[in-house]
């Protein structure tokens, strides 16, 4: 038995290394995998997040523009050329409602983009999504202002 040992100890070690060895690479191989799948989840509700903020910066223009249309129909005297921005207005808000129909689609254009093994493509995605909100945001607080100004000249017209 010892005589056994000491002829083949050495490929006895090397065959344990060897197990050993694939044992690790297996589980490394299930650890990228499963890394794999968490960032394609965490590319996802990114880009889900942010299609929501876009949702509800939509939400929130089209009811600042509603508001202020309705203000001017009112009080047409209350801005210079009140056919002109009704014309706007109107224009924003149809643009506002094709934007709210199309929610449901652009959510799953953000899901397909978030599951994708091309990562450069996410972020290209997630970077138009961001702009995009970012310069609705913008437009809300502009149209904010201004149909607070609107509001106010109307307080001062009424009394």
């Amino acid at each position: 038995m010892i005589q056994f040992l000491q002829t083949y100890a050495s490929e006895l070690i090397a065959a344990s290394a060897v197990i050993l060895a694939a044992a690790a690479n297996w589980r490394v191989v299930r650890a990228e995998k499963m890394v794999r799948t968490l960032q394609k989840a965490e590319r996802r509700t990114e880009m889900l997040v942010e299609i929501e903020k876009q949702n509800a910066a939509v939400g929130k223009l089209a009811m600042i523009t509603a508001q202020k249309f309705m203000l001017l129909q009112r009080l047409p005297q209350l801005v210079p050329f009140p056919d002109d921005e009704m014309k706007r207005l109107r224009t924003s808000l149809d643009f506002l409602s094709d934007l709210k129909s199309q929610e449901d689609e652009h959510r799953r254009i953000a899901e397909a983009a978030g599951d994708g093994n091309d990562v450069a493509l996410h972020h290209k995605a997630l970077a138009d999504t961001r702009r995009l909100r970012i310069r609705l945001e913008a437009d809300v607080e502009k149209e904010t202002v201004h149909y607070n100004e609107l509001l106010d000249a109307s307080r001062h017209e009424n009394t």
